[in-house]
């Protein structure tokens, strides 16, 4: 019986040949569906699109306990992650009222912007500033054009002020910060890069000769690293089946073998990523480049085995529809099989119980899939066409040398299994020196612009990388809802428990901390001890808590008058019931992040009321006893 007639007759692993226009008319017209749906996702709305989740909750496990931590924080206080930090280095004096004119007037233009969450927008000019006028206080904006300006008190009151140096001012008076917070409304991945480029080409108007502004922060680093990982994308995808189109070139040595191979790998890419974009699996800062790549390496070996042993039976007398059935039966059960374990093993990456490495998983077993359909429902029939020639002995010298190392080690297997354990053992030796790093800019290098960046935030201001302590009710504490109705709690005001605060804001900013890491610490302690300061005609001695809860409540009923808004929120919930202190600490390697916030914690664990502390990804939790827990 001949080979058609064979076709007509086998079983599933035989369909390609038995309708080979349908098969390759499925592929290809799937090949272009996914094409399209890629495109249509960047260009219509609404369309199903493939997205970059550049999230940090990605980093953290979804078990971990803390966990719920850091999602109380970030409810409460919304993190940091919509907000941008710019940075103006100048010459002028930052003090003169020509300069912050013009900061207020920027700083006007970027607060109208309507991605800008303008009422919150901090700048010199915009910053509040507690004035004492005839034994009243006067809240408002440092900087009020059209009033008379005198800059040698407001330089004098300034000076290594905890609320104003390295927060809008640098500490060598040389530049000046913006902190412009993302509105809430708008908060898209496509808002966030379209704000980013505005703010990229306004400050670069806005700088005049002499002067530099630089752009940091969330919102403005998770478009950059994704323009960066799109152009990664770009780069080393291409690279990589480059490198797959040379060794299969040379294996073969036959351009439409060559082809070929690299179609079923690019195709198993593409039908990927576009299954992706339908099932609504995002890529991640990791899977955008690590997924293509793997998918090159782990869809490339069916069609190599196919066509091999295409080639062989060609050489052994068989004609082409013979040679591709017999390749067909050859090698369709085996490549399943490895199939199968190899999709099975990336599923066993969704039991991870982080999320950025359960996220590549599924993709890539679907991806293993569907370059094993690609191959055996597109390959045989061009095979039988006679589309890839027999190959001489020459041209074989691949095949050859692959059998000859398989006949190597089935006649000494003994030395080769030794070989094998022994690399295996060198390699468990080696694990235990590998350590991890997992700074969001730690894989770059270290002349690349957003560390450049994050360094000259370091070295002129009080930097942006963040470790927070979260103060809130103690298991079990019944003093965050106790209150009357309409009425606040206190507890956070009583004076045992500012005092805790401002003891642990002192010691965050002792010398042993700052040379940890930590670059500059703000918290309520700070706004009340400046209120009662000013409110005592700026006298030293006047650096001191107020002395009473009454007191505290009446200090904060002023903040809460303040123009534009409260600038306590930033640190004290409007309910009152819970607290943080902002920590901004250097651009650390992973070890040393993980000291400085075991030595953070201790510095927690020892202020009055004994907290029990805990620690999630960038942000310092804890759960504590009765009655204030600090996290």
């Amino acid at each position: 019986m001949d080979e058609e007639a064979k076709a007509e007759q086998g079983g599933w692993g035989r369909f390609a040949l038995r309708h080979p226009g349908l098969a390759l008319a499925v592929v290809a017209l799937t090949s272009l569906a996914c094409l399209a749906l890629l495109v249509a996702g960047q260009t219509i709305e609404g369309a199903p699109r493939l997205i970059v989740d550049t999230r940090l909750e990605l980093l953290l496990p979804q078990r971990d306990e803390r966990l719920a931590d850091y999602r109380e924080f970030s409810d409460a206080f919304g993190g940091d992650d919509r907000l941008a930090v710019a940075l103006l280095e100048t010459k002028a004096d930052v003090f003169s009222e020509e300069f912050l004119l013009r900061v207020h007037r920027f700083s006007e233009a970027l607060a109208a912007d309507t991605l800008v969450e303008g009422g919150r927008l901090i700048s010199l000019s915009h910053v509040t500033y507690t004035r004492s006028e005839g034994g009243w206080l006067d809240v408002a904006p440092l900087f009020r054009p059209g009033e008379q300006w005198d800059p040698a008190p407001i330089r004098e009151a300034l000076a290594g002020h905890p609320l104003y140096v390295d927060r809008v001012v640098g500490r060598g008076g040389d530049a000046v910060a913006f902190l412009i917070p993302l509105e809430p409304t708008a908060d898209t991945p496509a808002n966030r890069a379209l704000l980013t480029a505005r703010l990229e080409e306004r400050f670069a108007a806005f700088a005049q000769e002499g002067e530099r502004a630089w752009l940091d922060g969330v919102v403005v680093t998770r478009p950059r690293i994704l323009r960066l990982v799109r152009s990664d994308m770009k780069r080393i995808f291409p690279a990589a089946a480059l490198v797959l189109l040379l060794v299969t070139a040379v294996w073969f040595r036959d351009v439409r073998a060559t082809l070929m191979t690299l179609g079923v790998v690019v195709g198993c890419v593409v039908w990927t990523l576009a299954s992706m974009a339908l099932l609504g699996i995002p890529l991640s800062l990791i899977s955008a480049s690590v997924i293509p790549v793997l998918l090159l390496v782990a869809g490339v070996g069916d069609s190599v085995h196919l066509i091999s042993a295409y080639r062989r039976a060609r050489r052994e007398g068989l004609t082409a529809p013979q040679a591709s059935g017999a390749a067909v039966d050859q090698t369709l059960g085996p490549c399943l099989l490895t199939s199968l374990t190899t999709g099975a093993g990336f599923l066993a990456l969704l039991t991870s119980d982080v999320p950025l490495v359960a996220q590549l998983g599924l993709p890539l077993a679907i991806g293993v899939f569907l370059a094993f359909w690609i191959t055996f429902l597109g390959l045989p029939p061009l095979l039988a066409r006679g589309w890839v020639s027999e190959g001489s002995a020459k041209a074989a010298w691949g095949e050859a040398a692959a059998s000859w190392i398989e006949a190597r080690v089935v006649a000494r297997p003994k030395l080769w299994v030794g070989g094998g354990l022994l690399a295996i053992a060198v390699c468990a030796l080696g694990l235990t020196q590998l350590q991890v790093e997992s700074r969001m800019l730690g894989d770059f290098d270290a002349d690349h612009p957003l560390r450049a960046t994050r360094a000259h935030f370091e070295q002129h201001l009080g930097g942006v990388s963040a470790l927070e302590v979260y103060v809130r009710p103690a298991p079990g504490a019944t003093w965050a809802t106790g209150q009357a109705e309409g009425e606040l709690p206190t507890r956070l005001l009583e004076r045992d428990a500012l005092e805790g605060i401002a003891s642990l804001t002192s010691a965050l900013r002792s010398p042993a901390l700052r040379e940890q890491g930590v670059l500059a610490v703000l918290s309520l302690s700070d706004f009340l001890i400046d209120m009662h300061y000013v409110l005592e005609e700026r006298d030293p001695k006047a650096r001191v808590l107020p002395k009473s809860k009454a007191a505290a409540a009446q200090f904060l009923l002023l903040y809460e008058g303040a123009s534009p808004q409260d600038p306590t929120t930033d640190v004290l919930h409007p309910d009152r019931d819970r607290l943080r202190i902002q920590v901004r600490i250097r651009n650390l390697a992973t070890p040393e992040f993980f000291a400085l916030a075991e030595a953070v914690e201790a510095e927690a664990r020892a202020t009055p009321e004994g907290p029990r502390a805990g620690r999630d990804g960038e942000q310092l939790h804890d759960s504590s006893g009765p009655p204030v827990a600090y996290s």
